[in-house]
């Protein structure tokens, strides 16, 4: 949840939400802030959606193919864990062509771009703001799209020319100061644009405003037409001037371009292995080299393959025999090893056999012993009477227990049936009153609250159930372990049963044998009788049978 959070919290950054500079995490992010999250992702997706309600926001989530359940209620009532999911779906939803990448620039164009940044303008009058006009250094001119006009008085070093009059060697004079001053300017903005950049100037002072012009005397019409042609041609000279100014200005860049494409070129070259700018250098000895190398290796290749042969067919051989000196061998270990599992088993099935011979010995004798005495058959059939009522008994308890727990689960489900429908019934009042006050907001999140509160003390009471009856299975379970020890108990008790019944046919063939001689001696109070001996119970017994 963390990462989900946090991948939303960069692409708010990406998107140049207004709150990303606080560096606040997801779980602090206002409702407002939810609000321009969301219309900055719908604009991304559809330029044309309107953060105007929260209707509006909801339909352009749905026509944008969202199919997660989101309604008005969810923006205005919902919390944060309610608007995640819709967060990371219009991302997903956002076009992946689209990436936010910053454009690099090289060192030049950084440098040209922190001095135009440091340049101030100056001061500019107020016609020539309305006439959008700019300031060439030295006069105040029109744009370069604007339609020049052209007058013989819009410069003053042209309007020295004019004065000069009918003096051509002046006037020449005069247009070639013009040029020289024109070169100037050029050379000072070539050593700007190639140079380091100049600090940024001192703010200028409002330009003094240029001498009126005198006029110069009338003259005739041939004098005029010629003044006409020398300015056209000043006109086209000057227009080849800016012509040049651009030509070399776009030379100069195309020079650092391939400066740069030089030098790029030269750290290419500075990866490559000297011995292919060798080969380069004369490629048909290089081809000639390199056809020999491949020959000498071809040669060697097949040379190897072989020897990689000879020597193969050899270890194939060695292994081959190898296998089958070694098959018998393993052969006779898995044989042996299988006669010695066998005779452990025979061993263990001829000591389980003897031992199950002497208990059926045994078994013959206490038969024969109760086939020929007399036993008391009224009491075994009593306990067996007695057995069958109780078995009787607690069926008819495990019968009823059964029906008072389908009686319980019936009433469970029928309960939590009415709990279902009265929680949906007040859900959907508090529902409406939450849209109409904070109360009814406040009441519906905390009857959510309590709802969800119940439903975990249920799930708490039916696992308590759970563990409750598992503790009573495993009582049971630790019932029965103990009462298996009762048949290692019961075979102690007949082994001596029976040692005490050898004794007693010893003491009896004494007693003939001294009754015989003369001796009496009551048998009732000195032995104990078969029945006693038979029916005598070990205080353990009792506890383990409950018998009383």
């Amino acid at each position: 949840m963390k990462e989900f959070e946090k991948h939303i919290v960069d692409f708010s950054k990406q998107l140049g939400c207004s709150f990303t500079d606080e560096d606040a995490p997801l779980q602090q992010w206002s409702t407002e802030n939810c609000f321009e999250f969301l219309t900055r992702c719908l604009w991304k997706i559809d330029p044309e959606t309107q953060f105007a309600k929260a209707t509006e926001i909801t339909d352009a989530v749905k026509l944008i193919g969202i199919r997660r359940e989101f309604g008005y209620q969810t923006l205005l009532y919902g919390g944060l864990s309610d608007l995640i999911p819709l967060f990371l779906d219009l991302i997903e939803k956002i076009p992946k062509e689209e990436h936010f990448i910053e454009e690099t620039k090289s060192v030049k164009e950084q440098l040209l771009a922190q001095a135009c940044s440091t340049i101030q303008p100056g001061w500019v009058p107020e016609f020539c703001r309305r006439l959008m006009m700019r300031y060439d250094g030295r006069f105040w001119c029109p744009s370069e799209d604007f339609p020049e006009y052209v007058s013989p008085f819009q410069d003053v070093d042209h309007r020295k020319a004019l004065q000069a009059g009918n003096d051509s060697r002046k006037w020449i004079a005069a247009l070639l100061r013009i040029g020289g001053l024109k070169a100037g300017s050029l050379g000072k903005m070539d050593a700007m644009i190639v140079g380091k950049p100049r600090p940024a100037p001192k703010p200028r002072l409002k330009p003094e405003l240029p001498p009126k012009p005198k006029l110069s005397p009338k003259t005739n019409t041939e004098t005029e037409s010629r003044m006409a042609e020398k300015r056209a041609k000043l006109e086209k000279l000057r227009a080849e001037i800016d012509e040049k100014k651009m030509h070399i200005i776009q030379i100069k860049c195309q020079h650092v371009l391939v400066e740069d494409k030089i030098q790029l070129f030269e750290k290419q070259m500075a990866d490559v292995d000297e011995r292919w700018t060798t080969l380069l250098e004369n490629p048909e000895e290089g081809g000639e080299r390199l056809q020999k190398v491949l020959n000498e290796s071809a040669a060697k290749f097949e040379r190897l393959e072989g020897k990689w042969k000879a020597m193969r067919d050899e270890k194939m051989g060695k292994l081959q025999e190898l296998k089958e000196k070694y098959s018998s061998a393993l052969e006779i270990e898995n044989l042996r090893e299988k006669a010695q599992t066998v005779r452990g088993k025979r061993k263990a099935l001829i000591e389980e056999m003897q031992g199950k011979e002497q208990y059926i010995e045994k078994l013959k004798r206490r038969l024969e012993k109760l086939e020929s005495d007399d036993c008391n058959r009224g009491m075994f059939t009593k306990r067996i009477t007695e057995i069958v009522n109780n078995i009787r008994k607690q069926r008819e308890e495990m019968d009823k227990v059964n029906k008072d727990i389908l009686s319980l689960h019936k009433e469970i489900r029928w309960l939590s049936q009415a709990v279902q429908r009265t929680f949906g019934v007040i859900e959907e009042q508090l529902y409406r009153e939450a849209n109409q006050s904070y109360k009814g907001e406040r009441s519906y999140k905390l009857f959510s609250k309590i709802h969800a509160c119940c439903q975990k003390a249920m799930h708490c009471i039916e696992r308590s159930g759970q563990l409750a009856k598992n503790v009573e299975e495993l009582t049971d379970h630790a019932e029965i372990g103990r009462q298996s020890t009762v048949d290692t108990r019961l075979y102690q008790v007949l082994t001596d049963l029976e040692a005490v019944e050898a004794e007693k046919e010893r003491f009896k063939e004494k007693i003939k044998e001294n009754d015989a001689n003369g001796f009496k001696c009551d048998c009732e109070r000195t032995f104990f009788s078969y029945t006693e001996l038979l029916y005598h119970r070990h205080p353990d017994e009792e506890q383990i049978y409950g018998f009383a």
